[in-house]
């Protein structure tokens, strides 16, 4: 295994953190510059998809058979007597 001891001289110590600073600055960058790239790359590659696809025809809405009914959504809730209340 590799020990490496930390320099005694202030100025080497100073050196080496500047140097530890130095390192984490160029993987960040290119850690920035990846990611730009892939951000790049799908981009592209939607924007050229979505030309190959067909475009779809604005749907008109369906008339309902019974003009008494009204078509919409809903959500079925549970009754009162079904809910349990938290124990004291």
């Amino acid at each position: 295994m590799l020990h490496l001891r930390r320099p005694r001289h202030p100025l080497a110590r100073a050196g080496v953190a500047v140097l530890a600073v130095a390192m984490i600055g160029v993987a960040s960058l290119f850690a920035l510059a990846l990611a730009g790239v892939v951000a790049i790359v799908l981009l592209g590659r939607s924007l050229l998809l979505r030309g190959q696809r067909p475009v779809q025809a604005a749907q008109a809405t369906p008339t309902p058979s019974d003009p008494r009914v009204i078509e919409g959504e809903y959500v079925v809730l549970k009754r009162h007597s079904e809910r349990r209340l938290p124990s004291a």
